[in-house]
C-alpha cells in the first residue's frame, strides 16, 4: 500500500492541486453527511490539510469531530462514523466532547494543538508558541513517528519546511532530511550530551518496555512505552536522581502529552480498552512520583488522569 501511494504521488506531479484535492473533498463531504446530521456536531480537517502541507496520495485525511455532550454522545457519533473509516485513507479520527475538552486543553502541547486550527477556534484558545521544552517534546514525537522522513525525505519536504518556518528556525535551501532534524534536536536540552547517532538510534528504537537493559536515552524518548519502576531493583530512580532538571521537565511534558492525547475519545477510536488505560495511568503515575517537579505539577497530572478515568468509565455500560 505504501508503495502504491508513493507511486501515485510521483505520477501526480504535473496535475494541478485543485484536481488532486477532489477525492479528499469528496471523502470529507461523505463523512459530513454521516455525522453532521446531529445538532451541534461539527466535522473539520486538521494537520496537513489544515496547514497546507498536504501531499496527494501520501497525506491521510485526519478529521476532528466536535460533539455536544459527554461520553454517551461521543460514543454514539463514533458508532455512526466507524463503518466509514476507509474514507479517511488511513487517517485518524479525534472526537471531542463539548463538556470535557476544555478541562484537558491545559495539558495540550501548543505545537501539537497548532495543527488543529479549527479546534483552537472552537474552544476560543489563545495559543502561545514558544521555543522552549514544549517544542523539544513536539520534535521528538514528530520525528520518531515519521518513517518517510528517514526513508524518503524528498516526500516530506512540504511538511518539515512548514514546521521549520513555524518554529522560526532558519530556512533550509537544501532538502530537510532525517539527519537535519536529528541535528536540530541534538542542539536542544536535554539531548546535548548525546551524539546525533545515539539520538537517531533512540528515535527509531523498538524498546522492550520491561527490560532493565533499555538504554537511558531510549527510556527518555519513549517514556510513554517504557514501564517505569516496575521491578524491584530497577535503576529508573537512580537514573532520574542523577538526571538534570531539563530531563525531569521533558518527562513531565511527555506525560502531559499522554493525557491530552487520550482525551478526544482516542481510547475507543484506536482500539484500546479500560484495562489498558488503567495500566497506562499506573505506569505514568509511577514515573511522575519519581520526577523532580513541584507538588502543583504532580497534582495537575493526577487531576488529568482522574478526569480521563471519569470520562471513559461509562463506556463499559454503553450498548
Amino acid at each position: 500500500m505504501d508503495y502504491l501511494r508513493r507511486s501515485l504521488y510521483r505520477c501526480s506531479q504535473a496535475i494541478p492541486d485543485s484536481f488532486k484535492l477532489a477525492p479528499y473533498r469528496l471523502a470529507l463531504s461523505l463523512l459530513r453527511l454521516v455525522v453532521d446530521g446531529t445538532a451541534g456536531t461539527k466535522v473539520w480537517l486538521r494537520n496537513s490539510f489544515a496547514l497546507g502541507y498536504w501531499s496527494f496520495a501520501l497525506s491521510d485525511l485526519d478529521i476532528s469531530v466536535w460533539v455536544e455532550g459527554d461520553t454517551a454522545e461521543v460514543a454514539k457519533e463514533w458508532e455512526r462514523l466507524k463503518p466509514f473509516r476507509l474514507l479517511l485513507i488511513g487517517g485518524e479520527v479525534q472526537i471531542y466532547s463539548s463538556r470535557t475538552t476544555q478541562h484537558f486543553l491545559a495539558y495540550a502541547n501548543p505545537w501539537e494543538l497548532r495543527r488543529d486550527p479549527e479546534l483552537i477556534k472552537q474552544t476560543q484558545q489563545s495559543l502561545e508558541l514558544k521555543n522552549d521544552m514544549t517544542l523539544t517534546v513536539f520534535l521528538v514525537r514528530s520525528i520518531a513517528s515519521d518513517r518517510l522522513l528517514r526513508r524518503e525525505p524528498a516526500l516530506r519536504q512540504r511538511k518539515w519546511k512548514e514546521h521549520l518556518k513555524s518554529f522560526g528556525f532558519p530556512s533550509h535551501e537544501k532538502i530537510v532530511d532525517w539527519d537535519v532534524m536529528v541535528s536540530l534536536l541534538q542542539q536542544r536540552a536535554p539531548f546535548g550530551s548525546y551524539s546525533p547517532a545515539e539520538i537517531s538510534e533512540a528515535l527509531q528504537a523498538s524498546i522492550d518496555p520491561f527490560s532493565e537493559q533499555t538504554p537511558y536515552l531510549h527510556r527518555l524518548v519513549h517514556s510513554n512505552r517504557y514501564v517505569w519502576g516496575f521491578k524491584v531493583g530497577n535503576d529508573d530512580l537512580e537514573f532520574l536522581e542523577s538526571s538534570s532538571l531539563e530531563v525531569h521537565q521533558f518527562l513531565y511534558l511527555q506525560i502531559c502529552w499522554e493525557i491530552w492525547g487520550l482525551s478526544p475519545f482516542t481510547l475507543v477510536t484506536q482500539g484500546f480498552n479500560l484495562a489498558s488505560l488503567n495500566g497506562h495511568i499506573a505506569n505514568q503515575t509511577r514515573l511522575a512520583q519519581m520526577l523532580k517537579i513541584s507538588d502543583d505539577q504532580k497534582n495537575f497530572l493526577a487531576l488529568g488522569w482522574a478526569r480521563l478515568e471519569k470520562f471513559y468509565q461509562p463506556i463499559q455500560y454503553l450498548d
